[in-house]
């Protein structure tokens, strides 16, 4: 079986395997371009890595490097949801939730405290935010014991264990915003409007792109853990001195050329700062990433048709390549300048980029350095098909019920508590997400707390799409889209016969998904 890291790179999205394994372990993670997709490592749940935390400390996940079966592991973990980890299943147990479970639990009556298994796989601010809320939620809910668990192959432990029929109990998973129409279309995820309505949650509490995030067919299927926008990031003091417009980035994708060229330099054949990476696009392929901000859906509104070929795919595609090719010379150059440099936080935060496009949390990157730099930042501009627009892309992660859960109760209490205004500003803490809960990430203490986060709160407003392409058929129509970036960067082929050849294989993946094959 492959590890995550080599399935996904065999999708040809290389850079989510270090962010979503640690999640946000700090700036170490963040903006590794990938030469052949463009993909660039970008943590998704925060930027505080673990050894930045408080050295008043005493909690954390340990992780281990086991890949054996989960059926032992779900089962242990059922029974006594605030022991250790069962270190044969390869997953470890969050010290700190168990702790403040034994203790909530003694505060209830004797044997009254149902357990919960808490799943995810982040690392770093991620992992730091599940103990937290988990701590906090024990404390608030004695009658129940939630145990928070780092899982490693994550995806396929979880369907391990729904196969396993190991998911007694009530049981909350993380869920990543592309997997959910996978997860919901294969009956696997609880539906929670009901959930919802009894409790009389006000759904407009949170950001408006989030709850697209966690519907699919007119059904809910998570609550929010947090989201994140990608957006266009600048360097005022390089655009400044580049002559530049230092108020606003670039409106346009010719304007966006042009400062990339001004502000690129070089010392000899070696790079000393550059403008943007346009194959530098965080959580999805450069191609269906640039398509979009054309204005294009690679995917039908059914979910059944390949919808990408024609002339707004092209210019998007000739955009990068041309890019590339008059800028940088390639794809190689940048690629080894990325290397040569070993950035330990995204090269704009580090003074060596004037343009990025990458995630809210370059703001983090940004304030950890000695003399954090001026930036200005707006969404991606639209090419010529989506003149005169903004493409703010926004992905997320949610806490979701698997439907084998024999206590659907107990979890929606947990999943809910996490989504509130109290779970998250308790999340945001260790980690420098952004709250899905508007009133949590408008909180003033959370707000002065973090760096920039009042700059990128009015993007979380405008935010407008999803940055991955949304289809149950995800992983198959993503490798299409990542031979497809490869392919035109790397000049294997033209770019109109890379555009036909992969919306066939798009095709394909669609017919092969929706007929059952």
């Amino acid at each position: 079986m492959l590890s995550r890291r080599a399935f996904l790179t065999s999708l040809g999205i290389t850079a989510l395997a270090v962010p979503l394994l640690q999640a946000c372990g700090g700036g170490a993670a963040a903006n590794t371009a990938n030469a052949s997709t463009g993909s660039a490592s970008a943590p998704l749940a925060g930027s505080t890595s673990a050894t930045s935390a408080p050295a008043t400390t005493t909690s954390s996940v340990v992780t281990t490097a086991s890949s054996s079966a989960v059926t032992t592991s779900a089962a242990s973990t059922t029974s006594s949801a605030a022991t250790s980890a069962t270190t044969s299943a390869g997953v470890a147990t969050s010290t700190s939730a168990a702790t403040s479970a034994s203790t909530a639990a003694a505060a209830a009556p004797s044997g009254a405290a149902k357990p919960l298994s808490i799943w995810f796989d982040y690392g770093g601010g991620g992992m730091f935010a599940y103990e937290d809320v988990t701590a906090a939620f024990n404390k608030k809910y004695p009658g129940i014991k939630a145990t928070a668990t780092q899982v490693s192959d994550f995806k396929n432990k979880r369907l391990t264990a729904i196969a396993s029929n190991t998911l007694q109990g009530a049981w909350v998973w993380l869920t990543y915003g592309w997997e959910l129409p996978e997860f919901a279309q294969k009956n696997l995820l609880r539906p929670l409007d009901s959930y919802i309505a009894a409790d009389k949650v006000n759904m407009q509490d949170f950001w408006p792109i989030v709850l697209t995030d966690s519907t699919y067919n007119g059904k809910n299927y998570g609550m929010t853990n947090h989201p994140a926008v990608v957006i266009l990031w600048q360097n005022t003091d390089l655009a400044k001195g580049a002559g530049l417009d230092t108020t606003k980035p670039p409106a346009s994708w010719d304007d966006l050329l042009t400062a990339t060229q001004k502000l690129t330099q070089r010392s000899g054949t070696a790079f000393t700062q550059i403008g943007n990476d346009p194959t530098s696009t965080p959580y999805t392929t450069w191609s269906a990433f640039w398509m979009a901000a054309n204005g294009l859906s690679v995917i039908s509104d059914d979910g059944k048709k390949a919808a990408f070929n024609g002339a707004p795919a092209q210019d998007a595609l000739n955009y990068v390549i041309k890019t590339m090719d008059q800028v940088y010379g390639g794809p190689t150059a940048l690629a080894d300048w990325r290397k040569a440099e070993k950035f330990k936080f995204a090269a704009l935060a580090e003074g060596k980029a004037g343009l990025e496009t990458n995630g809210n949390w370059i703001a983090w990157d940004i304030g950890q350095q000695k003399s954090p730099i001026p930036f200005t930042i707006a969404g991606i501009p639209g090419g010529s098909n989506n003149a005169g627009k903004q493409y703010i892309p926004q992905l997320g992660t949610l806490n979701s019920i698997p439907m084998a859960a024999t206590d659907p109760d107990s979890s929606w209490t947990y999943a809910n508590y996490f989504a509130s205004k109290e779970g998250q500003i308790i999340m945001q803490q260790r980690a420098e997400a952004v709250p899905g809960n508007i009133a949590a990430a408008e909180d003033p203490a959370s707000i002065k707390a973090h760096y920039g986060r009042a700059q990128v709160l009015d993007l979380f407003k405008a935010a407008n799409a999803l940055v991955y392409v949304r289809t149950p058929a995800y992983d198959a129509v993503n490798k299409a889209l990542g031979t497809l970036s490869s392919d035109t960067l790397n000049k294997k082929t033209d770019v109109a016969t890379a555009l036909a050849t992969a919306q066939q294989q798009v095709q394909a993946a669609l017919d092969a998904y929706w007929s059952g094959k």
